[in-house]
């Protein structure tokens, strides 16, 4: 093997292990969860084009340029997006998460696609005879990012440290023309300015985020990331990011992901409203979810190890769902005897799914938990459960007695309403009232079923309009948060006593017992209390009143958008698992990914076309006018090339001695201009430079392929 051999493989071994090795590392550490073949993909296209145009030279520097603008580019795009659409709030709970050693998800995802995307741009560096630069760079990569993730003064430290070494290499290159002294010494002094001024602003601001990221970029990327590609690699196991309603975008059309978060297990053919959160105050606009902060302190909650659970064992029914009833005890070990078992698929969540009903709860964990709240507020478990965490409801198999039925004492605040209720909203309510509470909230169910149209895809609301009076009388278009507010407003106008729950819907289909929940099966509802009943649930959402397979039925007895949100969303709420059936119309994570990176790729593909005809228009002079121009601008060139390739400048040594030097430098390999060339060249300057002779076209043309001829001579040297 020649030592050419031996330096090529070399480089192209360092460059893999800058691409691969810390990558590798954090997926090891992080345990991600998301399409981790993008970033190895990116790395490994980068490293293997540079690699083939380095031992075979089929492929051309500007193809390759190309081709690793083009992917590392749209690895950059992904990675921005994926940090702006995650929320604050995913954050800090992943940070939680590492402290207590249960570290993975999605976020975990968007550390491995930053560590491949800055390693694999610097280790395009080792291609071009730098070895230090980019070692020393991805070192420090590697460290700020487990400095960020740990926290911890010994990564901080080596964070600093490899920071100065990466200035230092980095200004040393850019100096090298210096002395070592000058260059280290230049080199310290900037990066001891640039700690100095990015600590003396740190403490003279506060970060305070930015409005337009915060407000209005990122609910703009998560909502087209969600519509259009469902299973797109985010974070939404936080309250109001894909597993329910925001609050700031109350009534407006929601971002739901259908990414799973629980697979729950209950009975064949059940229907469990797992509750989340409860509110009470609607003040017009939205309603103020109570905290289970304010109920009380921790207290703990009944836990056995995860290692000790055993889910029920699933079961698929190959018979209609009439013949269940004459089973009789050949499969009645897998029916749930009330239970619910609910086991979490993402990576967190803050909240103890619960059912109205629920007796009591186990909760299989392998750390101690505390849990905040009541049913009037929601519980809150601290810590947050984590991936495959489990609870088990047990609910109540019977009703109760109604003379063991409590009357809470704060009845009297289900039956509020906000001052300014419309007239006409007041009007409807008066004209809905039957001769019982069961009566009056029949009759309001009916009436916005028969008078309104489901969908998803709802308008911003007016700023100065009433929200159920605006969904009442003029859109008339909502889903299930204009349907439960409507309803509890209606309710509580007559006198029934009315609170609204979020949660989801979890629809057991009759052929099995377990169903799989994504963020479309978030929902929304009335409960109203009956003396003789306590809190009751009341589906006001016309689709979700039956539990039924999803048909034409809804849409020619209610209302139902046509459009493919709402329908994915429906069958999702409904409980048929569209992930497995092949009928949800979504399309593969491969192609799901392409569409994402359609457009921007698009934009990346016509800027780097754009800007090689550009560089081609450069190389070939197409943008100089007159041949004097021309001959000047490549003359200009061809010394700057040969200066690189340690040629004396002319202005120094004198055009003579200058010729000679090149003709040295270019030896006599293939493709080297020959001596007529040589002295051609030296003529044509002489005459155009320091003679009378004008110079033509075809002398311009001639300097152009010298200069070309030349530069490849001592490129292969």
């Amino acid at each position: 093997m020649t030592g050419t051999r031996r330096d090529q493989l070399m480089r192209i071994g360092i460059s893999m292990l800058i691409a691969f090795g810390p990558a590798s590392v954090l997926v090891w550490l992080l345990n991600p969860t998301g399409p981790l073949w993008i970033a190895f993909a990116m790395a490994g296209i980068v490293t293997a084009t540079h690699a083939i145009h380095l031992l075979s030279g089929r492929i051309p520097a500007a193809v390759v340029s190309a081709i690793t603008f083009v992917t590392i580019g749209l690895a950059g795009l992904m990675l921005a997006v994926n940090i702006v659409i995650v929320p604050f709030s995913a954050y800090l709970a992943w940070f939680d998460l590492v402290a207590d050693g249960t570290v993975r998800g999605s976020v975990s995802f968007v550390f491995v696609m930053a560590a491949a995307f800055f390693t694999t741009a610097l280790s395009v560096g080792v291609y071009r005879r730098a070895f230090l630069v980019p070692i020393a760079g991805s070192a420090f990569i590697v460290s700020m990012l487990l400095a960020l993730i740990y926290q911890h003064w010994i990564t901080a430290f080596a964070t600093v440290t490899l920071l100065a070494v990466f200035v230092v290499t980095l200004t040393g290159r850019f100096l090298a023309d210096q002395s070592r002294v000058r260059a280290v010494r230049t080199a310290l002094a900037a990066f001891v300015a640039v700690v100095f001024l990015s600590t003396l602003l740190g403490a003279a601001h506060r970060p305070r985020g930015s409005y337009i990221v915060d407000a209005r970029l990122a609910p703009m990327l998560r909502d087209f990331v969600v519509r259009n590609v469902p299973r797109f690699p985010v974070m939404y196991a936080t309250p109001g990011y894909g597993y329910s309603f925001e609050q700031s975008t109350f009534g407006e059309a929601p971002t739901l992901s259908s990414s799973a978060i629980f697979s729950v297990y209950a009975d064949p053919g059940s229907r469990v409203y797992l509750r989340t959160e409860v509110a009470r105050t609607f003040d017009g606009r939205l309603w103020a979810m109570e905290d289970p902060l304010s109920s009380g302190v921790a207290r703990a909650v009944l836990t056995r190890p995860t290692s000790v659970y055993r889910p029920p064992l699933p079961f698929d029914l190959e018979f209609e769902m009439g013949f269940i009833d004459s089973l009789g005890g050949e499969i009645g070990d897998t029916f749930m005897d009330g239970e619910v078992h609910v086991a979490l698929l993402g990576d967190f969540y803050p909240m103890m799914p619960h059912t109205l009903d629920m007796e009591r709860a186990v909760l299989y964990t392998n750390r101690d938990s505390s849990i905040i709240g009541t049913r009037e507020t929601g519980f809150r478990l601290d810590p947050p459960i984590v991936h495959r965490d489990t609870i088990v409801i047990q609910r109540r198999l019977r009703p109760p007695d109604p003379s063991s039925i409590p009357r809470p004492t704060d009845l009297h605040e289900y039956t509020r309403t906000h001052r300014d209720v419309p007239a006409s909203v007041r009007e409807l309510a008066a004209a809905l009232a039957g001769d019982t509470p069961i009566a009056t909230a029949v009759n309001i169910r009916d009436y916005l079923a028969a008078e309104s149209e489901y969908t998803l895809e709802v308008g911003r609301i007016p700023a100065d309009a009433d929200f159920v009076e605006h969904f009442l009388f003029e859109s008339r278009r909502g889903y299930c948060v204009q349907y439960a507010t409507a309803f509890t407003l209606l309710a509580r106008l007559n006198g029934i006593p009315t609170r609204y729950a979020t949660g989801f819907l979890v629809s057991i289909p009759y052929d099995t017992n377990y169903a799989t929940v994504s963020g479309l099966a978030a929902h929304a509802w009335p409960e109203i209390w009956l003396p003789e009943y306590g809190w009751n649930i009341i589906e006001a959402t016309p689709p979700m009143q039956s539990a039924a397979d999803l048909s034409w039925f809804y849409r020619d007895r209610f209302g139902v958008g046509d459009d493919a949100y709402t329908r994915r969303q429906l069958e999702a709420v409904i409980g048929r698992d569209t992930a497995d059936d092949g009928l949800s119309g979504e399309p593969s994570a491969f192609v799901e990914a392409l569409t994402v990176a359609a457009l921007p790729a698009a934009a990346l593909v016509g800027v780097v076309a754009l800007a090689l005809i550009v560089a081609a228009g450069i190389r070939n002079e197409w943008f100089v006018g007159s041949p004097e121009r021309r001959f000047a601008t490549a003359g200009r060139r061809l010394v700057k090339t040969a200066t690189r390739a340690g040629v004396r400048p002319p202005d120094s040594i004198g055009w003579r001695a200058w010729n000679d030097q090149v003709r040295d430098a270019c030896g006599p390999n293939h493709g080297s201009p020959g001596a007529a060339a040589h002295d051609r060249a030296l003529r044509l300057v002489w005459s155009a430079y320091f003679g009378s002779r004008r110079v033509r076209r075809v002398d311009a043309a001639f300097m152009r392929t010298y200069r070309s001829r030349v530069t490849r001579s001592l490129r292969t040297h």
